[in-house]
């Protein structure tokens, strides 16, 4: 089953992570310095070989911006 989840990001410095059906808060992402105004989510494609097998793993990304002056590149799926 497919699950849909929610990106905010606040006064709290802090951006998190909510399914979306249950409204759980999966993760809360530290580390800014200031409120975050900003937030995209964005994806990357790795390939690896096994013998004649290629594999394409799917890592996503949440990309935050803060007035702070940074943008931070967070795992979704580690936190």
């Amino acid at each position: 089953q497919k699950t849909t989840y929610i990106f905010t990001g606040g006064y709290d410095y802090t951006a998190r992570c909510f399914n979306a059906e249950t409204g759980e808060c999966l993760f809360i992402y530290r580390g800014h310095k200031s409120f975050i105004f900003t937030l995209r989510v964005g994806f990357e494609t790795e390939q690896s070989e096994d013998g004649n097998d290629v594999f394409e793993a799917v890592h996503w990304y949440l990309y935050t911006g803060s007035y702070d002056g940074t943008v931070r590149r967070w795992d979704i799926a580690s936190g």
